[in-house]
């Protein structure tokens, strides 16, 4: 009965402290919305542009980003359709990073169309093929079938592979939330900024936030546990309380072999 009893004690105990760590996560969403696409995003992401370009991350990661979603819009050329950018997504890749060391990608899923508010996209999630140890869900379309002009939309959803698992729920969320907005406008936006050349800022401030040749846990934090200080402090009275249980569940033993010891007597 002693044993059952700590159990118990135990389990109840780890409910109240471990379960809301590892699986309340934060309910607040807020609609991003650029010329040509809308999507939700945490309440803690933050976007910057640039033209019509963006990157999203939380704004509490500015050194050791974990996750981004980045979009793309350009002027629809000859070679901008889904099937090629289906084509394109079936297709592993290899490329060079600044130290020069080279790395090929690895597709994770086979590239397919899917419709999303009523609208294709083409879908396919690849390793290694933005940034090294980056695992990346590209959704890509061509809008609109009806505009004097067409727009090539790209989403990029990626995160480092050891936090991946953390965001997918944020970039299903993204995803399933995602709308071609008014592609008129927006044509005359996308035009002038390509004209202006402002893209390759985006891919330094990608480059920039993820170090893409650094680590981004910083093992002399935290015990390189990769946790908040409230995550830490939660984890180190879960311990506390833990080894509490354990103390008293020696005492008790103790006054079982007493009570034992005075019946013998």
């Amino acid at each position: 009965m002693v044993r059952f009893s700590f159990l118990k004690s135990f389990f109840q105990l780890f409910s109240l402290i471990f379960i809301p760590l590892f699986f309340c996560q934060p309910l607040q969403a807020k609609l991003f919305k650029n010329s040509y696409v809308s999507f939700e995003i945490p309440d803690s992401w933050k976007c910057k542009p640039f033209g019509t370009n963006w990157v999203c991350h939380d704004k509490f990661q500015e050194k050791k980003v974990e996750a981004l979603i980045t979009s793309t819009a350009k002027i629809a050329g000859s070679l901008d359709t889904r099937e090629q950018y289906l084509n394109y997504l079936k297709r592993e890749k290899t490329w060079y990073t600044n130290k020069k060391e080279q790395i090929s990608s690895k597709k994770l899923t086979e590239a397919k169309e899917v419709f999303l508010n009523k609208y294709p996209w083409v879908d396919g999630v690849h390793k290694n093929s933005e940034v090294k140890s980056y695992i990346s869900r590209y959704v890509g379309t061509v809008c609109c079938k009806d505009s004097s002009s067409q727009l090539g939309i790209l989403i990029v959803l990626s995160a480092h592979e050891d936090h991946y698992t953390k965001y997918s729920p944020i970039f299903i969320k993204a995803i399933n939330s995602l709308r071609v907005l008014d592609i008129e406008k927006a044509v005359v936006k996308v035009r002038t900024h390509e004209a202006m050349n402002r893209s390759d800022d985006m891919t330094d401030y990608i480059g920039e936030i993820l170090g893409e040749e650094k680590p981004l846990i910083d093992e002399d934090s935290f015990l390189g546990l990769n946790l908040s200080p409230t995550s830490l402090a939660l984890l180190i009275m879960g311990l506390i309380a833990l080894s509490f249980l354990l103390l008293l569940r020696k005492k008790r033993k103790g006054k079982k072999k007493r009570k034992r010891g005075r019946r013998k007597k």
